[in-house]
């Protein structure tokens, strides 16, 4: 199984996609990620020796950095969640990634939604064997 939406080319935080399988909604969700920021790597380092690109690598890597200042990409998590009832029975999540990057469409997004799916799903199903594991012993207790 895999989202059958994709993100959009512009995103902001708290945009998602879902689907519901076996009465249990899957969501994928763009979160923004402040503990992220354009100096923590030397990708975006305004030195060139640093960053070892060519004069033309350097120049979209700064125009890119005065684009993070400018508030036209920012750094977010994508969170994976199965949700039953209202309650989340499983979660993971990815962060650092770029979103709105200039020159690229947010298709990466959406690839690590189906993979972070692909790790929550089969969880999901022991997540609800445990609950009802715990169900059948309250039950037994009253």
């Amino acid at each position: 199984m895999k989202f059958e939406q994709s993100f959009k080319k512009f995103v902001c935080a708290g945009d998602t996609l879902s689907f519901e399988s076996n009465g249990v909604l899957y969501r994928a969700e763009i979160v923004f990620d402040d503990f992220h920021n354009i100096d923590d790597d030397d990708s975006h380092n305004v030195d060139q020796t640093v960053t070892g690109c060519d004069d033309d690598q350097q120049k979209f890597l700064l125009d890119a950095r005065k684009a993070w200042f400018n508030g036209e990409w920012f750094y977010c998590g994508v969170r994976v969640s199965a949700i039953l009832d209202g309650y989340i029975l499983q979660s993971d999540s990815l962060w650092g990634i770029e979103a709105n990057y200039p020159g690229g469409d947010n298709s990466y997004l959406t690839e690590v939604a189906n993979n972070l799916l692909g790790e929550v799903m089969p969880k999901v199903k022991l997540a609800m064997e445990d609950m009802l594991d715990k169900l059948q012993s309250a039950i037994e207790r009253v």
